[in-house]
């Protein structure tokens, strides 16, 4: 809703100087944040989650693999993609520390 508010006040402004870089540059980045795909609103996008298995030892040193920061951006993304990864050790663990739940 705001991203639309946004792109409706730079196109309002637009018309008053149309000749605005500024403007310009504005509406495009409006355009793009309303064409971009929307963050996930599961369990994996709260800052808590992160939070938690940052502080978790166990947990702590996965947060550098590679693989597994695919893995949260995959599940932040959508955490439809759950599904995906019920095979993966590193998956399962953070489902044991309760951060998320299965629907």
């Amino acid at each position: 809703m705001r991203k639309r508010v946004c792109g409706a006040l730079v196109a309002a402004g637009l018309k008053h100087d149309p000749s605005s870089e500024l403007l310009k540059s504005g509406l495009d980045e409006a355009q793009a944040a309303l064409s971009a795909p929307p963050m996930g609103q599961g369990p994996f996008a709260k800052p808590e989650v992160l939070a938690r298995l940052m502080m978790d030892p166990r947990t702590r040193p996965l947060l550098q693999q590679p693989d597994f920061q695919v893995m949260l951006k995959d599940l932040q993304a959508n955490q439809a993609n759950m599904m995906k990864y019920m095979n993966n050790p590193n998956f399962m663990l953070v489902r044991t520390m309760g951060l998320i739940t299965m629907h």
